[in-house]
């Protein structure tokens, strides 16, 4: 639990000067999952410059390196919510409904 709460407290510092817009862990609770079981994962919020920054900066990249030794799967996914989801959904619906009328 160290590693989480220096990874939590960096996000911290992160929020505090403005590099993200926002950050929230979630651990899972017990399920039957298997070998690959998730037990948790953080979704950081923020602007696609932000996140790319992010991804690219030494100390986190440490962090996932951290974490990788200490636990199997680990892995930095992009999420997409809001707006950002919108923009992803919206040219599937009309390339679909296109699909649709032309059948």
């Amino acid at each position: 639990m160290r590693l989480f709460s220096e990874v939590v407290a960096y996000h911290d510092k992160l929020l505090e000067e403005g590099h993200i817009s926002g950050f929230e862990p979630f651990l899972l609770g017990a399920h039957g999952g298997g070998p690959r079981r998730l037990g948790g994962f953080m979704i950081v919020r923020g602007t696609p410059g932000q996140i790319s920054t992010l991804r690219h900066d030494d100390e986190f990249r440490g962090y996932v390196h951290r974490a990788e030794m200490l636990m199997n799967d680990v892995g930095v996914e992009p999420v997409y919510l809001g707006e950002a989801l919108r923009h992803m959904v919206e040219p599937l619906s009309t390339r679909s409904a296109r699909s649709r009328s032309l059948a």
